[in-house]
């Protein structure tokens, strides 16, 4: 069957000539990409700049959303770059089918397309490399290939991860808070979620593959290893040869395959034997051979967020809230969603409410500042994680208060001359300003 491109899609644009559109983060656009990055990936909003999910077709305008948490623009010109926060005439684009501009059909992906600006001008891939939006027709150099841009790691086990296993019995792995290291859990909480990371050198975002040796980190900042008798434990406090785990694919031993997750695993340790689940739920490494209490199915606790893929999230959670001249802020590639219970704790800690309110001089966005700052020193202070934390500050009507995406990828409100955390359904409106 022949996919269709839908509203709220991640596509990427291919020129006749092989090279994709990209956008920098510095707004710098091109059409003179050789390979696909977060950089030649765009989210497909439509001209009201929603992302609810509906098939597209040809004659539609779109705005076309980058990672880096803006949306690409032409001018009168002709120039086309990134970083726009509007949602206005500029940054829409009509898909226009270049054999039948009269076409009216969904749009099928790996199909041409043609893209005309607001101005009635055409995006074009120059010989250079250069993209611009000034041509009166449609030839080869305006002939667009759309592709699903969806990103390839979306499944893939990546270094850096928060996982849960799951037991062949049907209950997780737990590290216990006094070390012992379980798998008797129905549900997944913060001691069911474990970070990989490699075991052999300084950790860098790339797919985990069989016989691969990673270590696992626990939530209370410890690594699943052995102890001196050889027993596993959830306790371990540096790297070493009883934190060492490789990964293994419990079907074929010797693959090198890339791992994903919904896939079986076996942790193989430092003594050569596979981490099993016993059936009252205790944990063992003494058995050499695959079975199938050494399968562990791998499911993914993601908390990491690109800043495109928050913004998206901002706009759909939020959507009919926003002002007029609606602007928001994204400083960084990527977001630690931290759990409710995570955040609440490192609100609680601050004592940020305690301080008094002082008209002007100490006021709602000062409390907000300082909130903020906590959690970015929270996300400093925590070696773990690789992403400060996705937080951030809101300003509606003449009120500035605090926002976050939490593991369930849910927006909160938080009131920190309170500590008070509530939905974004719960009486705000006339949003004209959001930094993360």
């Amino acid at each position: 069957m022949a996919y269709t491109v839908k509203c709220g899609d991640v596509i990427v644009v291919k020129s006749q000539q092989g090279k994709f559109l990209t956008v920098g983060r510095d707004g710098v656009t091109g059409a003179n990409a050789p390979a696909i990055t977060d950089h030649e990936r765009f989210f497909i909003h439509d001209a009201q700049g929603a992302v609810t999910e509906r098939e597209l077709e040809y004659g539609e305008s779109i705005m076309l959303f980058s990672q880096h948490g803006s949306y690409l623009l032409a001018d009168p010109t002709g120039n086309v770059r990134g970083g726009s926060g509007n949602i206005g005439a500029w940054e829409k684009f009509k898909l226009i089918n270049p054999e039948d501009p009269s076409c009216r059909t969904a749009i099928p992906y790996d199909g041409k397309i043609a893209l005309q600006s607001d101005h009635g001008k055409y995006l074009a891939a120059e010989a250079n490399g250069a993209a611009r939006a000034d041509r009166t027709a449609v030839g080869p150099a305006e002939k667009w290939t759309i592709l699903k841009g969806r990103h390839v790691a979306e499944n893939q086990l990546t270094l850096g991860d928060t996982l849960s296993l799951k037991s062949y019995h049907g209950l997780h792995l737990v590290a216990e808070s006094t070390g012992e290291l379980n798998a008797n859990r129905e549900g997944v909480g913060d001691w069911e979620r474990f970070v990989v990371q490699s075991a052999t050198g300084p950790s860098r975002v790339k797919q985990v593959h069989y016989g691969d040796v990673v270590s696992l980190v626990t939530a209370h900042g410890k690594y699943l290893g052995l102890d001196e008798n050889g027993k596993p434990r959830a306790d371990r406090t540096a790297i070493g040869v009883p934190t060492r785990w490789v990964v293994s694919n419990p079907s074929s031993p010797r693959s090198k395959a890339g791992v994903y997750y919904d896939d079986a695993i076996a942790l193989r340790a430092s003594n050569n034997s596979y981490l099993t689940a016993q059936p009252d739920g205790r944990t063992t490494t003494d058995q050499p051979n695959l079975g199938p209490w050494e399968r562990w199915k791998l499911k993914s606790t993601r908390r990491y967020l690109t800043g495109g893929r928050v913004q998206q999230i901002i706009q759909q959670q939020l959507s009919g809230k926003f002002a007029g001249d609606f602007r928001m802020y994204v400083a960084d590639g990527e977001y630690y969603c931290p759990s409710v219970s995570d955040a609440h704790e490192v609100i609680r800690k601050t004592l940020v409410e305690h301080n008094q309110y002082t008209r002007e001089k100490f006021d709602c966005d000062d409390f907000a500042h300082i909130l903020k700052a906590e959690f970015i020193k929270d996300g400093y202070n925590n070696g773990v994680r690789r992403a400060p934390h996705c937080f951030g500050i809101i300003w509606a009507g003449n009120h500035a208060f605090n926002w976050m995406i939490n593991d369930d990828f849910n927006l909160r409100f938080i009131e920190p001359q309170s500590d008070g955390i509530f939905y974004p359904n719960e009486g705000v409106s006339s949003i004209y300003l959001m930094t993360c």
